[in-house]
Order: structure tokens, then sequence, then C-alpha cells
């Protein structure tokens, strides 16, 4: 089982670093536009730490997790959420991105809300739903970053095959 969690931070990695490159060739310069997908590139260098310092279990099953790993889920999470805010505003400059801004600066923020809810009553081992962090990762992966992620990446397959 967790060689299978280990491969999956790799290709997720892997993927986000492609689409955060993808992201920032499919749209409109501005000033400092490099910001959010380079954002974006360092959640996918967070799943790849992720990946190279993994959680184990001690000989009584208590889950080990290294500071590198620790380390790794805070740089996808709070990356993943700041990027989608920061390029947010580039996506609003171009009009062909321009009518889902505001969905990716409100999946944003409320990635961002979750990251500092989690790390104050969810993550730490003595946070009151410490044995629920698990699961408020995943639920914050798959109910907001992922589906945001999704939706700009449909909305860059069309841009690059001019559809859009």
């Amino acid at each position: 089982n967790g060689w299978i969690q280990q491969a999956n931070f790799v290709v997720f990695g892997l993927l986000t670093i492609a689409f955060a490159v993808a992201l920032h060739r499919g749209t409109r310069p501005i000033r400092a536009g490099i910001a959010g997908p380079a954002l974006l590139f360092a959640s996918g260098i967070g799943l790849l730490l992720a990946a190279a310092f993994p959680l184990s279990e001690d000989a009584a099953g208590v889950t080990i997790q290294p500071a590198g790993h620790i380390v790794a889920g805070s740089t996808f999470f709070l990356s993943s959420a700041l990027g989608l805010i920061v390029v947010s505003r580039r996506l609003a400059r171009d009009p062909r991105w321009r009518n889902i801004s505001t969905y990716t600066l409100v999946a944003g923020i409320v990635a961002l809300v979750g990251f500092a809810v989690g790390g104050t009553i969810v993550v730490p081992d003595v946070a009151p739903l410490h044995d629920w962090a698990g699961l408020y990762q995943r639920l914050i992966v798959l109910a907001i970053i992922f589906p945001c992620r999704i939706v700009l990446s449909l909305r860059l397959l069309q841009v690059a095959t001019g559809r859009r």
C-alpha cells in the first residue's frame, strides 16, 4: 500500500509540474505573471518531496511522520492554494480565461482557509481532529484543488487546440 501512495505522489507531482508550465504558456503574459504558475510548480515539487519522505509505522503501528514529509505536505497545500489565488488574477486579464477566474480565486481562497484550519485543529499531533487528518487532506484535494485544476486543464486544452 505504501508504494502505491509513493507512486501517486510522483505521478501527481510530475503532472502538476507539467500543468504549471503549460498553464504559464497558455495564458497571456502579464507583469509578474510567472508567480501563479511558479507556485503551482512548487506544489508539484511538494508532491515529489512527499514521495521522497514517506510516512511509516513503527513496530507498535504508530505512524511516523518524517520532518521532510511535513514540509512537503505544507509546501503542496500552501503553494496550491496561493497558486490558484495568484493565477486567478492573470486569468482575469485574459479573455479566453476570464469566465473561470473567479472560480479559480474562490477555490484558492477556500483551499487557503482549509490549510489554515487544518494547520490548527487537524494536522498537529495534539489537535482535536488529528485522527481525521488524512481524510481532511484528501477532502481538500478532491473537493477543492483537484476539481479546479481539472477545470483549468480542460480550458487549457481548449485554448491549445484553438477551440476557445
